[in-house]
């Protein structure tokens, strides 16, 4: 049987959630095993805590951290306190997919609002980032845009599907102005939102989108795109919908046709 002493190291190398502790320096002087399991073999003892994680991507009021194992990629809600002697403890809660993780993941899956996949804003943040874009059309009637753009791998492997996204997401941005919004859904589309822009100006742009992003991500990939344009009464979430209902072939993917 375990003596006291011992009793408490046993509960804490079975708890399932990770904890890191470092000294005063910011070296590792004890990982459990979830901790381990999180951040690979670099957090053995003496290793630079700074060095385990990526930083901070987002701070998320009263839950920490969301930050990115340097050597196994997981991205972790990390909470961070003091210990005595001045040094600091890491208490680490895998952020897997909802798909993949728990139904319990799935709340703190939502405040992140973003898409772990690329770094981009998720759906539900460009969703909030547009009610006052929408309020100024609706005031002004100045036009707005919103275009979506799907990119499938050949094989659906989804290592390659993630790897499509990343690419296609990267080149969408790079055609964006600084006032334009972009982000990926959960389904893993780009979406594009073009304030102050005419349809006519916006599918120019579109078809400029298929292009670059068909070099960017070779011939194979299954392209698809969607262009609404704001209408009055229109919500975010309605917008968006006409612009997903609108996916068709990419122009340059259909042998030029004029389909956007």
């Amino acid at each position: 049987m375990e003596t006291d002493a011992q009793l408490p190291e046993a509960v804490l190398e079975a708890c399932p959630v990770g904890l890191v502790v470092a000294d005063a320096h910011g070296r590792v002087t004890a990982a459990n095993a979830a901790a381990r399991a999180l951040l690979g073999e670099a957090a053995a003892p003496g290793a630079s805590l700074e060095a385990l994680a990526g930083p901070p991507l987002r701070e998320i009021p009263r839950q920490g951290a969301l930050v990115r194992a340097r050597a196994t990629g997981r991205w972790l809600l990390r909470h961070e306190t003091d210990v005595a002697g001045g040094g600091r403890a890491w208490w680490l809660l895998a952020l897997d997919p909802p798909a993949r993780g728990g139904p319990a993941l799935w709340d703190v899956w939502a405040l992140c609002a973003f898409d772990p996949r690329t770094g981009l804003p998720g759906e539900r943040a460009l969703r909030l980032a547009m009610g006052p874009q929408l309020a100024r059309c609706a005031r002004y009637r100045d036009p707005l845009c919103v275009a979506v753009l799907e990119a499938r791998a050949p094989d659906g492997d989804e290592e390659a599907q993630t790897r499509l996204l990343r690419a296609a997401a990267q080149t969408v941005r790079g055609l964006l102005r600084w006032a334009d919004l972009v982000g990926v859904s959960d389904a893993g589309e780009v979406l594009a939102v073009l304030p102050e822009t005419a349809e006519a100006d916006a599918g120019a742009l579109v078809r400029r989108m298929c292009a670059e992003v068909r070099a960017a991500v070779g011939g194979e990939a299954a392209l698809r795109v969607g262009l609404a344009a704001w209408q009055a009464g229109d919500s975010p979430e309605r917008l968006i919908g006409r612009a997903r209902a609108a996916l068709a072939p990419c122009p340059e993917a259909a042998g030029g046709a004029e389909g956007v």
